[in-house]
């Protein structure tokens, strides 16, 4: 099974490289989708030195959830 993790942020450089670091540790084959709901700080530019597949929505988890969901590749997707 092909598991996608969709992670939905807004101004978390504090939290989010430790985050996506947790989430290929113990899911090294996951597609990880980080979609940003307009962050104003490094957010962005750190998730993608993480390597994660980054994406921007509008703010609302929900419409961040959804724009996630819409291109993720996985059999499974967690949020």
């Amino acid at each position: 099974m092909n598991l996608s993790v969709i992670v939905a942020m807004l101004n978390e450089e504090r939290a989010i490289g430790v985050t996506l670091d947790a989430i290929r540790a113990g899911a090294p084959s996951a597609e990880i989708i980080v979609v940003d709901g307009g962050s104003t700080d490094r957010s962005i530019e750190i998730a993608n030195a993480r390597g994660s597949r980054t994406l921007t929505a509008g703010r609302g988890r929900a419409c961040q959830m959804n724009a996630g969901a819409a291109v993720a590749c996985g059999d499974a997707l967690v949020f």
